[in-house]
């Protein structure tokens, strides 16, 4: 089951190039002394007198369904996963009740640090959803002779041309081959489920959650039009949201405990690719009452260790960020290939279109759903990603990457209640909250 590019002949893996995709596994790095109170973080207080008063505006959403509505369809994933076990514990929870998640593929990347314990984390799982997980690219990927030198860039120091291999060493070099790697696990993913039957497949991270875009009118600006998409006018956008803002009038509140796959089973919105926006969250603390709201009264569970609880505070409602769902019924296997392939957020040309010269972006008034960006997420899962090249895991990178809270969305709060009583509470303490107390305590060791 191993991807090679359409076209061309099977590649063989040089020395060179497997030492540079997949280096050597580094040395673990003393975790930062760090103290987390109000001078070095100062987001981190309970109840800022700055932002406690954001309002949070009240969704439009259906209060009663029929009773056909609730089905027993189900969705797939794929994942590619860096040391986020913590993100992972609620990703996994959180999905497995709202989608409902049912088959899962998970490419771990070979610098984590983490392999053993994420494995530990989806092996939990195998009982309630049907995992493919891959310890190391060796495992699904035959690396093709121009992985990670695809494209040419700009020298930042000199202004001039260069090629990816040029810079092995240097952080750019990292990201391209990982941007790489995730376009091959996604056609790679996208085929498998479709080898295995199913339909609504999801690609997103580990810090991103799919929830239905309720209606805040108030927040919604409808004079936004997201011009990064490539052909696309403002007429063209006005009628997309004639046609789909009907159905966000149709969506059914969380508390209904009707799923994602619900919605598209019954509602039928004839579409093979949806596009969702995303909603960026901070890390901006709340007052404790409004943290524990929704929390069933006798749980043991602590909702400072659940980014869906713990973060309310967002930015502006916009939709120049981007991922995608496919139903992967649609067309043939040699459809999902490389060649149609753009990047995870447009992983199939063929059925998605063309968005952007990055692939990403949706109109936010027309999408039917939308994505929660967990993007900082709390300290201990942010300090957690040590190894990733993309970003310096520090106190000041930690504030740069928040942006102002312009609103708060409440919308989400309701899925603990509902994984509670899908799996019950001792399945709820088994699968999630007593391995997040355990990560959490780790890792508060480790900062204090």
């Amino acid at each position: 089951e191993k991807i090679t590019p359409v076209g061309k002949p099977k590649p063989t893996i040089e020395k060179e190039i497997l030492e540079i995709a997949l280096p050597a596994k580094p040395k673990q790095q003393n975790r930062p002394e760090i103290v987390l109170d109000s001078d070095s973080i100062p987001f981190l207080n309970e109840g800022s007198v700055e932002y406690k008063d954001l309002p949070s505006s009240q969704p439009f959403q259906r209060n009663s369904l029929p009773l056909i509505y609730h089905t027993t369809k189900t969705m797939a994933g794929c994942l590619f996963i860096m040391d986020d076990t913590i993100r992972l514990l609620e990703w996994l929870a959180y999905h497995y009740t709202v989608l409902p998640l049912s088959h899962l593929m998970v490419a771990i990347d070979p610098n984590s640090q983490q392999t053993d314990r994420i494995i530990e984390i989806l092996v939990a799982w195998d009982d309630k959803i049907e995992i493919k997980a891959y310890r190391n690219d060796s495992e699904w990927l035959d690396l093709p002779d121009d992985y990670g030198y695809s494209r040419n860039v700009r020298n930042a120091k000199t202004g001039k041309y260069m090629k990816w291999f040029q810079e092995k060493k240097s952080n750019i070099y990292f990201q391209q081959v990982h941007k790489r790697r995730q376009n091959y696990f996604c056609v790679h993913c996208m085929r498998y489920m479709k080898q295995k039957g199913m339909d609504w497949t999801i690609m997103t991270d580990s810090d991103e959650y799919i929830m239905f875009n309720y209606i805040h009118e108030k927040e919604e600006n409808r004079s936004l039009y997201d011009t990064i998409r490539r052909g696309v006018t403002a007429d063209d956008i006005d009628k997309e949201r004639q046609i789909f803002e009907p159905y966000r009038k149709r969506l059914p509140s969380m508390m209904l405990k009707a799923t994602i796959a619900d919605f598209l089973q019954q509602e039928k919105p004839r579409l093979k690719c949806v596009k969702f926006p995303g909603l960026q969250f901070t890390s901006y603390e709340s007052e404790r009452q409004i943290v524990y709201k929704n929390v069933p009264e006798g749980v043991d569970v602590n909702p400072y260790h659940l980014v869906t609880l713990r973060h309310r505070k967002a930015g502006n409602r916009q939709g120049v960020f981007s991922k995608t769902m496919v139903d992967v019924s649609h067309g043939t296997f040699d459809d999902y290939s490389m060649e149609s392939n753009f990047n995870i957020h447009n992983p199939n040309k063929l059925l998605c279109g063309l968005n952007g010269h990055s692939g990403s972006s949706q109109d936010y008034i027309s999408a039917i759903f939308r994505l929660h960006h967990y993007r900082t997420g709390t300290w201990e899962s942010f300090i957690e990603r040590g190894q990733d090249r993309r970003a310096n895991m520090t106190v000041s990178r930690f504030t740069e990457r928040n942006i102002e809270p312009q609103l708060v969305d409440d919308d989400i709060r309701p899925w603990i209640a509902w994984f509670i009583e899908k799996v019950g509470q001792e399945e709820a303490k088994r699968l999630l909250f007593h391995p997040l107390s355990k990560a959490y305590a780790l890792y508060q060791q480790t900062t204090s």
